[in-house]
């Protein structure tokens, strides 16, 4: 489904943590992880947080995602570092 089935992926599965509720937190969380060969998720980071619990609910997000079709050089599955913004 591509990047936009990720975001829907996202949308249906997010759950806004309580301590963000209590103090209004808002914004983005900016973090980048590795599709790797096999099409698995691997080394998510924080790029940019914003706390509260936002960043921990990203990378569990991210983690949570099911298997990509792995990126492919000279029709080789390769690792490939995406970035992406979850607000």
């Amino acid at each position: 489904g591509g990047v936009p089935e990720m975001y829907n992926f996202i949308a249906r599965n997010v759950k806004y943590p309580a301590l963000a509720q209590r103090n209004n937190t808002q914004g983005k969380v900016f973090l980048k992880f590795v599709i790797k060969k096999d099409g698995s998720i691997g080394g998510v980071k924080i790029l940019k947080g914003i706390g509260n619990g936002c960043d921990e609910e990203a990378i569990r997000l991210v983690k949570s995602m099911p298997n990509w079709i792995p990126g492919k050089k000279n029709g080789v599955p390769v690792n490939m570092w995406f970035t992406i913004p979850i607000s």
